[in-house]
């Protein structure tokens, strides 16, 4: 294995916080003790307020992204049950096999590839279902890099009474989500993608009606530990990544230091500077701009060319990024990440030089400097959200603590 340390500006998993990496080297927790316990507690608290909820449980998955979206359609999806899913690509269409699999009957809700899903067409959906149990969504569909109207659609299911249940795996800590006030009832997190901490767990978070309805079908979940009812009752009573826990506990410490709405403004910035770099550069952003994700961008490059960018960007210069998912956007699309620590110019103006560099190898004709010019100039003139953010995570006086 190669020893040199790559630049992650991927959908994800994104560049964890150094801070975090260096707490971890000092730290061994076994799972249990009133320490873990109270450890364990705290983080979950802290999730809360990530989601802005006062009125969810929050469980910790151990576990990928994937698996916590089937551990939710298990909960909530009975053999025979309508629900309506809305898909704009990979995730979406992932949330429907996993529907399907637990016996629902989909009503799917589609939007075109690069394009968000369209309220209207949801509300119209949802009145002429009135006997479909839940909403199914993805807030940022990382495939095509689109952000889907969150909270609009949260008034669709209070409309037409119905439960919510949303993926903002790549999304919580970047985008804004306000769980109680958006009707959501069910959402799941992931730790290492614009959060800054370590993969392979997911805060979960499910209100009181979403947690009734587990419980009458936690009979029919199967194996038992995967039931939301099962994980009210015993929390830590297996073996945990207490490790990656204290990690997740530590982001969300810097994120809240840090200030939700300040962040949010900062992957803001970040994506639209590196939107702004990607089109001087000569390419072409695939959602519009009213659409696209605060998180990762989307970038059309000549067709075939996809991998061979992505492997002169590793290898010349230590930065990855990701390519299409399958048959969205096949062998056209570059996704870069900008997500927690990488959302700044430090990470964003490397990889946009770098990627100038690479499409000029390829023989492509590219406006020398222009993209870190133009990403610049958007981190200009709004300097106060990453500035914050850096300066925050260095005051050595109130650096969160595990």
């Amino acid at each position: 294995m190669s020893k040199r340390r790559n630049i992650l500006m991927l959908p994800g998993p994104n560049e964890p916080y150094p801070e975090i990496m260096e707490a971890l080297s000092r730290m061994v927790l076994p799972h249990y003790g009133d320490q873990w316990g109270e450890a364990y507690q705290k983080t979950c608290e802290g999730m809360k307020k990530v989601f802005q909820t006062t009125n969810s449980e929050v469980m910790i998955w151990p576990g990928s992204g994937d698996s916590a979206a089937d551990l939710v359609a298990a909960n909530i999806v009975g053999e025979g049950d309508k629900v309506i899913n809305l898909k704009s690509g990979f995730f979406g269409e992932s949330f429907e096999n996993k529907i399907r699999s637990y016996g629902g009957k989909i009503v799917s809700v589609e939007s075109e590839f690069g394009k968000s899903i369209a309220p209207e067409e949801l509300r119209n959906t949802a009145k002429a279902n009135r006997d479909a149990k839940a909403i199914f969504a993805v807030q940022n569909e990382t495939s095509s890099c689109t952000l889907n109207p969150i909270k609009e659609i949260g008034e669709i299911a209070e409309e037409t009474g119905k439960l919510l249940v949303v993926d903002a795996v790549s999304s919580i800590g970047a985008t804004e989500l306000r769980m109680d006030d958006w009707n959501i009832d069910v959402c799941i997190g992931y730790a290492s993608k614009s959060l800054g901490s370590l993969g392979v767990l997911c805060p979960i978070a499910f209100n009181e009606r979403a947690g009734e309805l587990a419980e009458r079908r936690k009979g029919e979940v199967k194996p038992y530990f995967r039931s939301f009812a099962a994980w009210r009752n015993m929390r830590c009573a297996f073996t945990m990544p207490t490790l990656n826990i204290l990690a997740l506990r530590m982001a969300i410490q810097i994120a809240l230091k840090e200030g939700l709405d300040n962040r949010f403004r900062r992957h803001f910035t970040a994506a639209k500077a590196t939107r702004e770099g990607v089109r001087a550069m000569g390419l072409e952003v695939l959602p519009a701009e009213e659409e696209a994700a605060d998180a990762v961008t989307a970038v059309l490059v000549p067709h075939g060319m996809q991998n061979e960018i992505r492997a002169l960007l590793m290898r010349e210069y230590n930065i990855m990024v990701g390519g299409s998912l399958g048959k969205w956007g096949r062998d056209r699309l570059l996704r870069i990440g900008h997500m927690g620590v990488t959302a700044s110019p430090e990470y964003v103006a490397p990889t946009l030089f770098a990627l100038e560099r690479v499409m000029e190898k390829l023989g492509e004709k590219v406006p020398e400097g222009e993209a870190v010019k133009a990403a610049m100039e958007v981190f200009k003139t709004r300097p106060h959200e990453w500035v914050s953010a850096l300066l925050a995570r260095f005051d050595r006086k109130s650096l969160p603590e595990f």
